[in-house]
C-alpha cells in the first residue's frame, strides 16, 4: 500500500487555511476574555467558545449551535462557568496566607 503524499499535502493545506484564522480567532478571544468584566466577560467567553466551536464545524462539517434550545443551554452554561470563575477568584483574594508562628 502506498501513500498519495500529493493528495495528503493538499489535504493538509486545505484544513490549515480553515484552522490558522479561527485559531487566531480564539487567541483574540481569550485576550479579551481576561480583559473584561461582567456582562462583558460573558460575552467574551461567548465569542470564544463560538469560535472554537466554529473550528469544530468547519472541520467536520456539522451545524451545532443553531437550534434555539441548544443556543439557549450554551449560554446558560458559559454563564455559570463565569459565575463559577468569579467565585473563585474571590475566594483566592480572600484567602489569608498563614503567618508562620514567632
Amino acid at each position: 500500500m502506498s501513500v498519495n503524499w500529493k493528495a495528503v499535502g493538499k489535504l493538509g493545506l486545505a484544513a490549515a487555511k480553515q484552522i490558522y484564522p479561527a485559531i487566531g480567532a480564539v487567541e483574540s478571544g481569550v485576550a479579551a476574555l481576561r480583559a473584561a468584566k461582567g456582562a462583558e466577560k460573558l460575552d467574551a467567553a461567548e465569542a470564544l467558545a463560538l469560535n472554537a466551536i466554529d473550528l469544530i464545524e468547519d472541520v467536520s462539517d456539522r451545524d451545532l449551535l443553531r437550534e434555539q434550545k441548544v443556543s439557549e443551554a450554551y449560554r446558560a452554561l458559559l454563564s455559570s462557568h463565569v459565575h463559577f470563575m468569579n467565585a473563585l477568584a474571590a475566594a483566592k483574594a480572600a484567602r489569608v496566607s498563614p503567618v508562620p508562628p514567632g
